[in-house]
């Protein structure tokens, strides 16, 4: 008796996932007597995308040349790992004469064990940290010391923006002279999404933590304030 045996072959597809991975580029602080290493590495980064962190020096002192403006990806920033100070990023008058505001994103942005200040290098006052210029953005702050400007820490010209600040120092938002103007975040009337500060520390601001006003869209969709000291 023949018999017939029927092997059944069954092919397990399994799908296959390409996980993007990090890519770390480290930047040089700016050496006596020059300014713009921060912003000629984000700008002339060929391969810079989402994945990208621009990772900075302990103890370095990175001069901007211009406003961190990024457009066509998000930008992540963060120190080195391991001990000494943090990095810190100064704004620096350029040969026009003038300087700007350390950030202006379009996209997201991520700044994590930073410190960040409006006090330019020839002594002037900016009047904001973080101008958010574009809609839909996101910005982490995360274990950063924010220190010193004339107006705001995060000032919003747009809406739908997600604001995540935790375990920072803010300080010093505001002049003696016109204490209405000391603010940690002043969103304009602009609607916000979600505003999330958690775990920070704040003073020396004169007049408000959260500016929200002066608009048709006065409000702010989700608001977490926690285990904040001020």
């Amino acid at each position: 008796m023949r018999r017939l045996f029927i092997v059944l072959i069954v092919f397990v597809l399994i799908p296959v996932v390409k996980l993007n991975a990090q890519r770390y580029v480290d930047v040089e602080p700016d050496e006596t007597g020059q300014i713009g290493a921060l912003n000629n590495a984000i700008n002339n980064d060929p391969g810079a995308d989402e994945n990208t962190i621009y990772r900075l020096k302990r103890n370095g002192r990175y001069f901007l040349n211009l406003a961190l403006i990024n457009i066509d990806f998000p930008l992540n920033i963060e120190a080195e790992s391991g001990d000494g100070e943090l990095p810190e990023l100064i704004p620096a008058r350029t040969i026009d004469g003038n300087a700007d505001v350390p950030f202006r994103p379009q996209n997201d942005l991520s700044l994590k064990n930073l410190k960040i200040t409006a006090r330019a290098q020839d002594g002037s006052l900016l009047d904001q940290i973080i101008r958010i210029q574009a809609e839909d953005v996101r910005i982490e702050v995360d274990s950063c010391q924010i220190d010193e400007s004339s107006q705001s820490f995060i000032r919003t010209d747009t809406r739908g923006l997600n604001i995540f600040v935790t375990n920072t120092i803010i300080s010093r938002m505001g002049t003696p002279d016109d204490i209405d103007n000391g603010r940690v975040v002043d969103d304009r009337g602009n609607f916000i999404d979600t505003l999330i500060k958690e775990n920070n520390t704040i003073y020396n601001i004169p007049s408000r933590v959260v500016r929200d006003g002066a608009g048709s869209e006065r409000y702010i969709n989700k608001v977490v304030f926690y285990n904040n000291t001020d």
